[in-house]
């Protein structure tokens, strides 16, 4: 069987426009999230000190929950009730195989606003939390 070209003129065209679409919103995709990340952890509090620390790594869509010393809950630059970071949880467990969040406390909020958090989160489907403090300073001899 003898197959004919209907157009021997034409050669294959390379479409570039989408694929400039697709790696432009990929790029906003990554600076937007890397500066959320920022926006978080730029948030003033006073960590509490530990003798021994490790600072947490923050994952890819983990959620950073602050708590103010005025008892304040803050996530996204926003503040937030216990309600709506439990809504906030629930999408990342949903979205992630490993749910995990960061619980930044300020050393002079109360221990309720920490718990009420952590309990949030563990409705929400997150067994697993990252609390970051500061390295306590060893007096020298």
């Amino acid at each position: 069987m003898k197959f004919v070209k209907l157009r021997p003129d034409e050669e294959p065209v390379l479409q570039i426009a989408p694929m400039i679409d697709i790696i432009f919103l990929l790029v906003i995709f990554f600076v937007t999230t890397s500066l959320l990340g920022e926006i978080e952890a730029e948030i003033d509090l006073t960590l509490p000190s530990a003798s021994k620390t490790d600072l947490p790594q923050r994952a890819p869509g983990e959620i950073i929950i602050n708590i103010k010393a005025d008892n304040s809950i803050w996530v996204g630059g926003r503040e937030r009730t216990v309600a709506e970071v439990e809504a906030l949880v629930k999408e990342l467990a949903a979205a992630s195989e490993r749910p995990s969040v960061i619980v930044r406390a300020d050393k002079d909020s109360a221990h309720g606003a920490f718990v009420s958090v952590v309990d949030a989160c563990r409705s929400a489907g997150v067994r697993y939390y990252k609390i970051p403090v500061l390295k306590r300073e060893e007096p020298r001899p």
